[in-house]
């Protein structure tokens, strides 16, 4: 069984039983082998913009979960997904301004998925105000201790969703 830290286990209490998630910037890929695991999501697509965090993560499939039917995808940010292929987007471990860019190049697209689950290592009070000013409202966050880091996990959704499973 994979173990997964803290910050990862805390985005996974917001994802619901029978969501579709994709994982942007999946890097090692471990919450949605986690999140498909537990069968908690009956699709999961991991998606990166380098080839290296996703050969990172097959291996990591083939370690923890070599049934999985991977859908590994290789683009920058949602350019990988199409229009509300899934309920759940986590973007996690980067810049905030980073988040931001991405959310903002295609706000058609981006409205297009119910809820997000996002994880900035920096930028926060950018990230924030974006998403405030463009109608996203935070339904549930806390502060996870990762090592020498304290990283704040948000969930933000334009839909009457809850967040968290409680």
């Amino acid at each position: 069984m994979i173990q997964i830290p803290k910050r990862l286990a805390a985005m996974a209490e917001y994802i619901h039983w029978g969501e579709r998630v994709a994982d942007i910037g999946t890097d090692h890929g471990l919450l949605p082998i986690f999140l498909f695991n537990q069968k908690i999501s009956p699709k999961v697509i991991l998606s990166d913009i380098r080839p290296g965090p996703l050969e990172k993560a097959k291996a990591n499939l083939l370690a923890y979960s070599p049934e999985m039917a991977a859908d590994l995808r290789l683009g920058n940010g949602l350019e990988t997904l199409r229009s509300g292929e899934v309920d759940t987007v986590v973007i996690a471990g980067m810049g905030g301004m980073m988040i931001t860019e991405i959310l903002a190049k295609d706000q058609k697209k981006t409205r297009s998925f119910r809820k997000y689950i996002l994880q900035p290592r920096n930028g926060q009070d950018k990230l924030r105000i974006w998403l405030y000013k463009n109608g996203y409202t935070v339904n549930k966050e806390r502060l996870v201790k990762e090592g020498n880091h304290i990283c704040e996990v948000r969930c933000y959704f334009s839909t009457k969703i809850p967040c968290s499973k409680n």
